[in-house]
């Protein structure tokens, strides 16, 4: 049986890769050339301006995701997470709040956003697909650390605070420069909004969550084509990798997710090698051909050759 380690992070697998094998040159629309990696613009309302029946969001997002909602108004969007339970209002920016009581749990956040904090790994990979790597201002992410100023050295997260149930936070003079701060666990704070892709079951249902990130930046036309695309090229990669495996008898890949966790204060400066037991990167492993490992390594090791026994056993 072949082993194969992977520690690229899932994202940029499961979306990156595959949306990259169906962008061919002569499909290449002039949208995607002029708009990739350039900040979205801040295009506001002027003063004076504002038409309240004026539909400001013409694109829609047209996914269905169980694993969040939005609700579209002419100058504001409610988007639920229902994972984590937690509701955002989006409004566009140079426009009133609208009269409608929207409840003292929700936050308020003016969008298009283009300065953004990044805490939750995988949210760079997304913006980057999204062709807006330069909205990522200040990055605390290990996945992407060639995007923000900070690099990935942990330094942007807080200790875990457990009595509020928070596990990472942005500092005040970090919040104060962006205009959200994505995280992967709830965090009341002002300007901190939940993703919870990696809580995904299936693979391509995190695909999705190019909708959700699209939402924060008015680019939901983009991510419309880009998750029709990612999924259509899943399939195609999936159904044809296991004929092939069939066909020629091959042995399968153990596919083992390793994650390394940087020195940092939140681990006492201590690097860690991390196996994933998530099932939608199970559910990955089976659809390229391989096989999962991880049901009998969820444990933590800060050594790589520890790590690397645990891959052969």
């Amino acid at each position: 049986m072949k082993l194969f380690n992977f520690s690229l992070h899932l994202t940029f697998l499961t979306v990156g890769l595959l949306y990259a094998t169906s962008i061919r040159g002569e499909e290449s629309s002039t949208e995607d050339r002029e708009t990739h990696y350039k900040n979205p613009p801040r295009v506001c309302v002027a003063q004076g301006k504002y038409n309240p029946n004026k539909d400001y969001f013409p694109n829609k997002l047209e996914i269905e995701s169980e694993s969040f909602s939005v609700e579209y108004h002419s100058n504001y969007k409610i988007v639920t997470n229902r994972k984590s339970k937690e509701e955002v209002v989006l409004l566009q920016c140079g426009t009133p709040l609208p009269d409608r009581q929207l409840g003292n749990k929700r936050k308020v956040i003016e969008i298009p956003v283009n300065r953004i904090a990044v805490l939750q790994n995988s949210t760079a990979s997304y913006l980057t697909l999204l062709g807006y790597p330069e909205v990522v201002k200040v990055n605390g992410s290990s996945s992407a650390p060639f995007l923000g100023a900070d690099g990935a050295n942990g330094a942007l997260r807080k200790p875990k605070d457990r009595s509020r149930g928070i596990k990472f936070t942005a500092p005040d003079e970090v919040i104060d420069e962006v205009d959200v701060v994505f995280t992967g666990h709830y965090n009341p704070a002002a300007k901190h909004v939940t993703v919870s892709e990696g809580k995904e079951k299936v693979p391509l249902r995190t695909t999705d969550w190019l909708g959700y990130y699209s939402l924060f930046i008015n680019q939901e036309k983009r991510a419309n084509r880009l998750i029709q695309e990612t999924r259509t090229n899943y399939q195609c990669i999936s159904k044809r990798m296991n004929e092939l495996m069939d066909r020629h008898n091959a042995p399968r890949y153990r596919i083992g997710w390793i994650r390394v966790e940087p020195q940092a204060d939140y681990n006492n400066h201590t690097e860690r090698w991390i196996f994933s037991t998530k099932k939608y990167k199970k559910g990955l492993s089976g659809d390229v051909g391989g096989d999962f490992l991880g049901n009998s390594t969820t444990h933590r090791m800060t050594d790589l050759q520890v790590a690397q026994s645990a891959m052969k056993e």
